[in-house]
């Protein structure tokens, strides 16, 4: 069953090579991983299936803080802000 993570509500595009949507996945929220599929449920109504390419560290780390995720293969215009980002697979919530 898909769990719903966050809504975009900015993007950064770093180098060409990532595309970061936030505010980020709650911190209450286990399992988020490289290669986890996620869904982009867009405010016009289309949805992309893609994956998480990478989980960013953050220096300094603070648990209560939204843990990014960087999509690659996608350019930030596939990402307009209102996007819903669901995580597709049975990972396990805390």
């Amino acid at each position: 069953m898909p769990t719903f993570l966050f809504t975009v509500d900015d993007v950064f595009d770093i180098s060409g090579r990532y595309v970061i949507p936030t505010p980020g996945v709650p911190a209450s929220v286990r399992g988020i991983r490289n290669g986890l599929p996620i869904e982009l449920r867009r405010p016009d109504g289309t949805v992309l299936q893609t994956v998480v390419a990478s989980v960013p560290m953050i220096d300094p780390y603070d648990p209560k803080r939204p843990t990014q995720i960087a999509l690659q293969g996608i350019d930030k215009e596939d990402v307009p802000l209102g996007t819903e980002i669901w995580m597709t697979d049975e990972t396990p919530m805390a």
